[in-house]
């Protein structure tokens, strides 16, 4: 085989190797929230996200950074609570850590910048036992609209009641596209 051969040959073997090693551990998932939907890179600590995903109410962090222990702890719905946290000041493992103590089961972190690139958080996995994933500063804006504090709601109520109603949250009347 000539030389000039060899090269695509390795290329594609290489090519092939990046697919099967992207296949056995994906460095990407989806967060979805009714029809909208974005990309996020899963935390090298703690456990990931199964196939089929995970279903929550949604807070935002108190403090946004999660830098200091969160207040708030989500309550005794019964349902799984997901935290929304604010990227900067601090370690992504802190972060994850203080939602973890303060009772949350998956935390989001967002970007503070516009990237076109996400982060892949790492720390020590050593009693991480939630999922936490990265998304980027559109996907966090968004998903504050759906954050709004002592406000819970389940994303499998809202949905029905936003596509036959309109775009206004019933509970607390503020438009969701606008925040208004």
């Amino acid at each position: 085989m000539s030389p000039r051969r060899r090269l695509p040959v390795f290329l594609l073997a290489a090519l092939a190797v990046a697919c099967a090693c992207a296949a056995a551990r994906p460095c990407a998932a989806l967060v979805r929230l009714g029809a909208a939907s974005f990309v996020d890179a899963p935390a090298r600590f703690g456990p990931r996200v199964t196939g089929d995903g995970i279903c929550g109410s949604l807070r935002a962090a108190e403090p946004a950074d999660a830098c200091a222990p969160v207040r708030g702890a989500p309550g005794g719905s019964g349902g799984m609570a997901f935290v929304l946290i604010a990227r900067g000041n601090c370690s992504f493992e802190g972060k994850v850590r203080a939602a973890q103590r303060a009772g949350f089961d998956a935390a989001l972190v967002h970007d503070d910048e516009d990237k076109a690139s996400l982060y892949s958080m790492v720390g020590d996995p050593e009693g991480i036992h939630i999922p936490a994933v990265f998304v980027s500063k559109m996907a966090g804006e968004t998903l504050k609209k759906f954050a709004r504090g002592e406000d819970e709601f389940h994303v499998e109520c809202i949905d029905p009641w936003l596509t036959q109603w309109g775009t206004f949250c019933p509970v607390c009347k503020l438009e969701v596209l606008t925040g208004e």
